[in-house]
C-alpha cells in the first residue's frame, strides 16, 4: 500500500493513460464477440448488401439459430461434448486424488517430510 496521501499531476495523467489503454484493450477484446452475435442476427441479404461487415443491423432475424438448432448435428455434438467433459473431469479427479493421497503421507515413498 502506498503512503502517498495525494496524487501528483503526473500520477493522474499516468492513471488516465493506463485506464484509457485498458478500456481500449477491453473494447478490442469484446468486439469480435459482438461482431459474431450481430452477424448471427442480421439477415443474410443485408450482410451481402453491406459487403459482409455490419456493425449496427437495421433488421433482426433468428433464421441462423433456427437452422443450427433444427439440424440433428448440433444436439448430437453437444451431447458428445458434455459426455467427454464429464467423463474427463471425473477421471482427472479420480487419478489426481489417488496420486495425491500417498504423497501426503509419511509412510509412503515420496511422502511429506516434516
Amino acid at each position: 500500500m502506498s503512503r502517498v496521501l495525494y496524487k501528483t499531476k503526473a500520477d493522474r495523467i499516468a492513471d488516465a493513460a493506463i485506464y484509457t489503454l485498458l478500456a481500449l484493450f477491453g473494447l478490442l477484446t469484446l468486439f469480435p464477440l459482438y461482431f459474431v452475435f450481430v452477424m448471427s442476427i442480421t439477415p443474410y441479404s443485408e450482410v451481402l448488401r453491406n459487403g459482409g461487415f455490419v456493425i449496427f443491423p437495421s433488421a433482426f432475424t433468428w433464421e441462423a439459430f433456427d437452422a443450427v438448432f433444427s439440424s440433428k448435428t448440433v444436439p448430437q455434438a453437444l451431447k458428445v461434448t458434455v459426455t467427454v467433459t464429464v467423463a474427463g473431469t471425473f477421471l482427472n479427479l479420480l487419478v489426481t486424488t489417488m496420486l495425491a493421497y500417498p504423497l501426503s503421507k509419511n509412510m509412503f515413498r515420496g511422502g511429506m517430510r516434516c
